[in-house]
C-alpha cells in the first residue's frame, strides 16, 4: 500500500477534524499551518 498526500482542499479539511476529535478524546492537537501536531503526555 502507497502512502499519498492528500490533495489540498482535502488535506485542510481532515486536518481540521483531527484537531477535532483529539479534543473530544482529551488529546491536545493542533495545526501549526502545516501538519497535525499532537502533545501526548509522559
Amino acid at each position: 500500500m502507497k502512502v499519498v498526500p492528500a490533495p489540498s482542499g482535502k488535506r485542510e479539511i481532515i486536518q481540521r477534524r483531527l484537531v477535532e476529535l483529539s479534543k473530544d478524546l482529551g488529546t491536545k492537537a493542533y495545526n501549526d499551518g502545516e501538519v497535525v501536531k499532537f502533545e501526548i503526555a509522559e
